[in-house]
């Protein structure tokens, strides 16, 4: 081989080089922006799967003369419900670089601050239709550990005008005990009897003992049917005479004071 072909040789070698060096970056960026795309589109889709999934469950109408005649006998309850990680999940975005996650949200608001952070608004799978069956079967209040400036927005999107919340407890009706926000029940009824709590946090549960049912957060894009799940127990539920001779059968929740109390005269809790 002569030096004129060494050279051709060698410069072809470094070209490709330098392409593969200039492109593979390039096309790696190419390939994850694709997959980006695919992503988004298939959560978009099983949103609208989601949205347009029929779901039936059995009307009142359809129930006997004994069930209806119960149900006069015990009365109507309250379902005290958690909003966020229970009902939705927001991601407040701060600064425009802040990135969100890929499945698409809902809503989307404004918080009247100094600075103005944007709420994503994601709704927890079968929410509207739960809102629906449960508003028939019991009173329904919100009590949350969130401001009502942030939370007031949202449980209006949730209620969709439909006026089926009988009331809304936020931050500043909650009791401080020891440093913790507690929602007692009592807050929505007295009636310890014909009320409950449905949240997803166990130090609530564990505050309302006897009145409360635990339900796993909502975390974002997760095929979620733990609102449709629970319906079944909820609708059984609304005949008894005392709630608390059902969730009282759960020995998962210590009264959370009791234990503090406990602690703090020294005493080991049981």
């Amino acid at each position: 081989m002569n030096k004129i072909t060494i050279f051709f040789v060698v410069a072809s070698i470094v070209g490709v080089l330098y392409l593969a060096y200039r492109l593979i970056p390039r096309i790696r960026i190419w390939v994850a922006h694709f997959k980006k795309i695919i992503r988004i589109w298939v959560a978009h889709f099983k949103k609208i799967y989601h949205g347009y999934c029929v779901i039936t469950y059995m009307d009142d109408e359809k129930l006997s003369e004994v069930s209806k005649r119960r149900l006069e006998v015990v009365g109507k309850k309250t379902l005290v419900l958690d909003m966020d990680e229970t009902l939705m999940t927001a991601v407040i975005q701060r600064c425009q670089r802040q990135k969100l996650p890929e499945f698409p949200y809902d809503h989307k608001l404004i918080l009247q601050r100094h600075d103005a952070s944007a709420v994503y608004v994601y709704k927890r799978p079968h929410v509207d239709y739960f809102l629906d069956c449960v508003s028939k079967w019991y009173d329904l209040v919100i009590f949350t550990a969130s401001t009502s400036n942030y939370a007031g927005p949202i449980l209006d999107y949730l209620e969709r005008g439909k006026g089926i919340l009988r009331k809304r407890l936020f931050r500043e009706d909650c009791i401080d005990v020891l440093g913790l926000k507690a929602k007692y029940v009592s807050l929505a009824s007295p009636d310890l009897a014909n009320v409950f709590l449905l949240d997803d946090s166990n130090v609530e549960c564990r505050f309302n003992a006897g009145n409360a049912i635990k339900i796993s957060s909502y975390v974002i894009g997760k095929r979620d049917q733990e609102l449709i799940n629970i319906l079944p127990f909820l609708d059984c539920l609304r005949f008894t005479q005392d709630v608390r001779s059902v969730l009282g059968l759960c020995t998962r929740f210590e009264c959370l004071t009791t234990n503090h109390c406990k602690l703090i005269k020294g005493r080991r809790p049981i």
